[in-house]
């Protein structure tokens, strides 16, 4: 495994191809090699914003939920209608059990989209015997 200092976007030539190394090594589960390259490309690029959700995600698989909560908001104060910052607000504030909220950033995103995601959810809950507030 390469050391923080060692792994930079010149590794891997361009921003996309960075990015796309990333998303890989999330999906084979090096979330540590991940997380360094995602950092980097976090700070400049093309690719900020992508970068960033994809860092929420593994705040939230390496169960840092607080610092999950703060990058979901971050994302969702700059593109509110992006579904999947508000999915992964939502789960950060549900494992903190702050229910309200996460029932909150379900209220607030589904006045204006439809998400089937947040529909399956709460079929989910209600399945599995949690009552979920009217929404």
């Amino acid at each position: 495994m390469m050391t923080r200092k060692e792994i930079n976007r010149d590794d891997c030539g361009d921003t996309y191809e960075a990015f796309e190394r990333a998303v890989e090594l999330v999906k084979t589960g090096d979330l540590d090699e991940a997380e360094q390259l995602l950092t980097s490309l976090a700070s400049a690029g093309d690719y900020q914003y992508e970068a960033r959700k994809v860092l929420g995600t593994i705040l939230l698989r390496t169960g840092r939920f607080d610092q999950a909560v703060d990058c979901f908001a971050e994302l969702i104060s700059e593109s509110p209608g992006s579904e999947s910052a508000s999915l992964g607000l939502f789960h950060a504030l549900w494992e903190l059990g702050k229910t309200d909220e996460a029932f909150a950033e379900m209220r607030r995103y589904r006045a204006t989209h439809e998400s089937m995601e947040y529909r399956r959810l709460l079929r989910d809950l209600k399945a599995g015997g949690y009552a979920p507030p009217e929404l």
